[in-house]
This record gives C-alpha cells, sequence and structure tokens, in this order.
C-alpha cells in the first residue's frame, strides 16, 4: 500500500513472506520490502538504498535478502 505495487515476492521457511515494494525514483523514497508473517500479519519493513525494487530472493540460510533494483541496475543484499 502507498506504492506502485508488489514486484517480487519469496517466503523463508517459517512461511513468512518477504514483498518488495516498486516506486519511481524520481519520487526520492528509498526501496521498501514488507515482511508478513504466515497469517499475514506486517512483521517489520526493510529499508532498501533505491526505490525501483523488480525482484528478490533469500540466501540459502535465510539471513540476507537480494533485491534488484532497475534505476541503479544494481543488486543489492540486506540483513534480514
Amino acid at each position: 500500500s502507498g506504492r506502485i505495487g508488489p514486484s517480487g515476492i519469496a517466503c523463508d521457511a517459517s512461511g513468512n513472506l518477504y514483498v518488495c515494494h516498486y516506486d519511481f525514483a524520481s519520487t526520492g523514497t528509498k526501496g521498501l520490502v514488507s515482511v508478513l508473517s504466515a497469517d499475514g500479519k506486517l512483521i517489520r519493513e526493510i529499508q532498501a538504498p533505491a526505490a525501483e525494487l523488480t525482484g528478490i530472493t533469500l540466501n540459502p540460510e535465510g539471513t540476507m535478502i537480494i533485491v534488484t533494483e532497475a534505476s541503479t541496475n544494481t543488486v543489492y543484499q540486506c540483513v534480514v
């Protein structure tokens, strides 16, 4: 909510969903990843350095999210 919409979803071993949200870089906002519990409650939000998030995955250990970002053509890693 509040951005263009979800652009990628990943799931961890506990059933939590990691949803990255796309927004235009021109808005000056940072990227946003919402973490939702298996029953749909918002657990937390994680900021990414840039706004045009296009995809997300978790590393095999489930300790980092990896997001792709279009305006900078960059892959970011964030500790969860």
